[in-house]
């Protein structure tokens, strides 16, 4: 008896295996835990998340911050992805694909919290944003200068 109970994990984990693959594969395994940094406070993630492709604009909402790209736009080499939090329109332009598939931090703030980051030249720092893409050794980090911007002033 004992020895059946040592083996049941064993054996749940070999049958639903071709599930989890599958699950994975269905989304192209291109998903990201978005976590949202306001002057180094965390904030709560957005509500959806928008993807633009050269051809389509697609919608899917998060669950706590998490999504996955539609499958139908994961062969794409690289994606524009918008949301909003709160009264701000965030937009990251042209991200590669690859990038989809670890957690990401998105740090954003005041002009303090900028200063330390190396803008170019003519760059807003009110509407600039770091964002950790935690991915490898050493991480990658882009800066994206605009990257947010009142909800209002964005277009339709």
């Amino acid at each position: 008896m004992i020895g059946e109970l040592n083996r049941l994990p064993i054996t749940l984990a070999l049958l639903l295996w071709p599930c989890l693959i599958a699950s994975a594969q269905s989304t192209g395994d291109r998903c990201v835990a978005l976590h949202t940094i306001k002057d180094g406070k965390p904030l709560e993630g957005p509500k959806s998340v928008s993807f633009i492709d050269q051809h389509n604009k697609r919608s899917i909402d998060t669950d706590g911050g998490r999504f996955c790209i539609p499958k139908q736009m994961a062969e794409e080499p690289a994606l524009d992805m918008s949301f909003t939090l709160g009264t701000e329109r965030f937009y990251l332009p042209r991200v590669p694909i690859e990038r989809f598939g670890a957690p990401w931090d998105i740090s954003f703030g005041t002009t303090t919290y900028v200063r330390s980051a190396s803008l170019p030249k003519g760059s807003n720092s009110r509407q600039a944003c770091s964002v950790t893409v935690h991915q490898g050794e050493p991480e990658i980090g882009m800066l994206i200068s605009p990257c947010h911007v009142p909800e209002k002033a964005y277009p339709k």
